[in-house]
């Protein structure tokens, strides 16, 4: 049986690792955030050249499929597709929430894309900003419900 060289110097110098790191690019901000935006484009360009019937009954929400309940997401993709096309009130119809977010996400990656780092250090404000953030989805999710799918 023969034992490589790199395994014969990793037994004989055990500070070094057999285990090679993964690139820094692969878990960085600004990959994650390319990542976002070149899915977010490609979604963004698909359902401008395509209407929504025409890629088959579409994506049923599971939330909305077994209890008959608007989640947050319901009627994210019917926004989108308005708002490619540039039909502001549709869009706000379909999913108001979403399309008042949409602006904030998309700076946030945008940031992370060109500056590889996550806008907002400070811990506390981010802490406070994700609270709010599941306080409003949480009235928004029982306003729709309670007012009929608004």
């Amino acid at each position: 049986m023969s034992v490589s060289n790199s395994v014969k110097h990793q037994l004989q110098d055990p500070g070094r690792s057999l285990i090679r790191p993964v690139p820094n690019f692969i878990d960085s901000c600004r990959f994650l955030s390319l990542l976002f935006l070149l899915i977010l484009t490609g979604t963004l360009l698909l359902f401008r050249f395509t209407e929504p019937g025409a890629l088959g009954p579409g994506f049923r929400c599971p939330v909305h499929q077994y209890t008959g309940l608007l989640c947050p997401g319901c009627g994210s993709m019917r926004a989108l597709h308005s708002l490619v096309h540039g039909h502001l009130i549709p869009a706000l119809r379909a999913n108001f929430m979403m399309v008042l977010l949409l602006p904030g996400l998309l700076y946030s990656f945008a940031y992370g894309l060109l500056t590889g780092r996550e806008p907002g250090s400070n811990p506390r404000l981010k802490a406070r900003l994700s609270n709010m953030l599941i306080i409003v989805l949480l009235v928004f999710t029982i306003g729709r419900n309670l007012l009929g799918g608004v």
